[in-house]
């Protein structure tokens, strides 16, 4: 969700000095003004009907960036939290917010149609608090339905990790959800992001049979990419062209039969995920491992 020029991202993720100035190299223009249709498919935005389903539709976008979204979910009634360690980040989206939603979208109509909305006199979100403020750090509110962390987790520092993972922990109400949208985190560094939420209390839903699933994929040495949630043999790199049809073959077959075993171990673990869920008496955490 950007109308800005690609920068590269810090090298270190505790240096605000570093993500200040990202955000500033963002942020030297306004948007321009798009169709709805055309932010809509924004994937930031799929989560949107998730939160506006919960009871106090309370949200924190927890390492906010310039990101757009949260003048969106406030917009579509959410009470809203905006954060970042960033000052130029925050003074840009609360300028953006300033003005008004026809900043961002040509044609309110169309908004107000899909998010069922009637016609609203003010269109600047007003349910929605900008805050300069480093998520390792504690936060001082307790009852978010709803945190939403975009692409902001995954490369911290193991101890900066740990210390986040805490301050999402507490603030969330119990029987709310965590939900740390990454960028094809895979191997080691997924079960270490899985890990730090799990150590402070989370719930991860069918993290049991997927790190197995993982584990057994890995342990084969075969060279695999996963398309659609099931392993696949990509067509370069570990064969000779004479025997990659034979090959290829078996080792995906393999891998199919792992994926088979993996499935029942997933239907046998869905009992206990939604005996949790329903009973609401926990803090769910959903990893979500975006490709591309």
């Amino acid at each position: 969700m950007k109308n800005h020029r690609h920068c590269k991202l810090p090298e270190n993720w505790d240096n605000h000095e570093q993500w200040n100035q990202y955000w500033a190299n963002q942020s030297d223009a306004l948007p321009l003004p798009q169709v709805w249709s055309a932010w809509h498919n924004e994937p930031e935005l799929r989560f949107l009907d998730f939160v506006r389903n919960q009871s106090q539709r309370k949200v924190w976008f927890a390492g906010c960036g310039i990101n757009f979204a949260p003048i969106f979910y406030a917009y579509a009634g959410c009470n809203v939290l905006a954060s970042d360690v960033s000052v130029a980040a925050i003074d840009f989206l609360r300028q953006v917010n300033q003005q008004g939603i026809t900043s961002l979208v040509s044609n309110v109509e169309e908004i107000n149609a899909d998010l069922k909305l009637e016609q609203l006199e003010q269109i600047q979100a007003t349910n929605l608090r900008f805050l300069v403020h480093d998520f390792r750090e504690p936060l001082d509110e307790y009852d978010f339905d709803v945190i939403l962390n975009i692409k902001a987790y995954q490369g911290l520092p193991t101890t900066s990790m740990k210390q986040a993972a805490t301050t999402f922990y507490n603030a969330l109400k119990t029987g709310g959800y965590a939900i740390f949208d990454t960028q094809n985190v895979q191997g080691d560094y997924r079960n270490q992001i899985e890990d730090s939420l799990l150590d402070v209390g989370f719930y991860i839903p069918f993290h049991k049979s997927e790190r197995w699933h993982r584990e057994q994929l890995n342990s084969t040495g075969i060279v695999y990419v996963m398309v659609l949630g099931g392993p696949i043999i990509p067509q370069w790199g570990q064969y000779g062209d004479d025997d990659w049809n034979t090959r290829a073959s078996q080792d995906q077959e393999i891998l199919y039969s792992l994926h088979s075993e993996y499935q029942k171990q997933r239907e046998q673990e869905s009992k206990e995920v939604q005996e949790i869920l329903k009973g609401k008496q926990t803090k769910i955490a959903h990893v979500v491992y975006n490709t591309g």
